[in-house]
């Protein structure tokens, strides 16, 4: 595309691009007003209605488990998300990668096929989010498009204090700025990388929806907080110390909620949820974190209703080992720990899944799959496919990172247009003795 030699502080300017996609010339200033609205259940299920009259199969969206809106709406229940969401890791904080990212979106969201944006304000030091912001701008406020706020879920994370490419401002700088206000100290940075004190969120939460232009975001985690603030915690018991840090985190993320600032809050983990017990300073209990906002926000009413966790058949604990302690609240519970496989807790509990890493990069592709065929042929589709057809009831979404053409083009004809494989097939899948390492 020709226009690619013209992007320059492209998510500024996508306005311009938009206009030379008509013929015309762009004389509209870029608006950075705050997009009111979130993802409602009646919404998402206009965006599903729509894919399926195209074709797309209703199997594609799930519902999350029960959700408790501040609002009192009982129409903003009964979410239907995309089984495959777009994730935004990858690239380099350069024009050329918001260029890719841009057009990715665009046309998933567009497309029916996928209702579901998963960022992070330290994703290609903020561009990831500013890309998506610039998504949404052009599609929510043109109505041409089609699209509605109330339609599409976005999530992003806090907890890494972020680089910003666009400003040139470096994370250490945040961090003496932040310093320099009194807002926070040294203490409630850990290794000078990551903070979950409530100022520090307050900070990112404003700063995420400037860059995503939204006003309220759907779903905020706590990015990889344990896996981060565990470590350095050398004096003290760390899940104490660590606990009533999460409790700090989920009163601030409960007030929002009520603020209409998030719809939900969440823990984005990569390591933590999927460890042995006896890995101390690793393993995190899921239950107590549940019992934690429970106390906070109450049994029925907390926002604390979704965990990111890698799963990839070179990651299965998640959805395999029996490493999770469980214990049973009934009247006839001895009170004892079981050990349970985390998706069997999240069915237990009614926790929302969303399963990150999926294809590790593409690090798997040459892992094959040959139970899975036509017209899933492409391996690292195949991959996805397998991913976002587990059979759990938790699991919601799975977020792959897509943004070059024929990325986009293989899982659009290969996945996002095609039924999730069946329990069966699954299973038959999952049968380890079916992989095979061509290498």
């Amino acid at each position: 595309m020709q226009y690619r030699g013209r992007i320059d502080d492209f998510n500024n300017k996508a306005h311009i691009f938009e206009a030379y996609l008509k013929g015309e010339e762009s004389t509209t200033p870029n608006d950075d007003t705050l997009i009111e609205g979130r993802a409602t259940g009646a919404g998402t299920l206009r965006y599903k209605e729509r894919a399926v009259a195209k074709g797309i199969p209703a199997k594609n969206f799930r519902k999350p488990y029960d959700l408790p809106y501040t609002s009192g709406d009982p129409t903003d229940a009964g979410l239907n998300l995309s089984t495959v969401g777009m994730g935004t890791f990858m690239g380099m904080p350069d024009d050329e990668d918001d260029f890719d990212m841009y057009i990715a979106a665009k046309y998933l969201l567009k497309s029916g096929t996928l209702n579901f944006l998963d960022t992070a304000s330290n994703y290609r030091c903020q561009k990831s989010e500013r890309t998506i912001g610039a998504v949404l701008k052009t599609l929510l406020r043109d109505p041409a498009h089609g699209l509605n706020r109330d339609e599409i879920f976005v999530s992003s994370k806090s907890g890494y204090v972020p680089d910003d490419a666009d400003a040139g401002v470096p994370a250490a700088i945040l961090i003496e700025d932040l310093k320099e206000q009194g807002v926070l100290t040294d203490a409630d940075f850990a290794a000078g990388i990551h903070s979950m004190h409530p100022s520090f969120l307050e900070h990112q939460l404003k700063a995420s929806q400037r860059n995503l232009g939204l006003k309220t975001i759907d779903l905020m985690y706590l990015h990889n907080s344990f896996e981060q603030q565990s470590h350095f915690e050398k004096e003290q018991d760390v899940s104490t110390l660590y606990m009533d840090k999460l409790a700090k985190a989920f009163e601030f993320y409960e007030g929002k909620r009520q603020e209409g600032e998030i719809g939900y809050y969440g823990m984005a983990t990569w390591l933590c949820f999927r460890a042995k017990t006896e890995e101390e300073g690793i393993y995190l209990n899921l239950q107590k974190c549940i019992e934690l906002a429970e106390s906070i926000g109450g049994r029925d009413t907390h926002g604390f209703r979704f965990i990111q966790v890698p799963m990839s058949v070179l990651m299965p604990e998640a959805y395999v080992e029996s490493w999770q302690e469980f214990v049973q609240t009934t009247a006839a519970s001895t009170g004892e720990p079981e050990m349970k496989i985390l998706v069997a807790i999240c069915n237990l509990l009614k926790m929302n899944v969303i399963a990150s890493k999926p294809l590790l990069e593409a690090r798997v592709r040459d892992i094959d799959i040959p139970s899975i065929v036509a017209p899933t042929v492409d391996n690292v589709a195949k991959h996805l496919q397998l991913m976002r057809s587990m059979p759990p009831r938790c699991l919601i979404s799975t977020m792959a990172g897509m943004k070059t053409l024929s990325n986009v083009k293989t899982n659009y004809s290969q996945v996002l247009t095609q039924e999730p494989i069946n329990r069966k097939q699954f299973l038959n899948a999952m049968d380890f003795s079916d992989l095979k390492n061509t290498t």
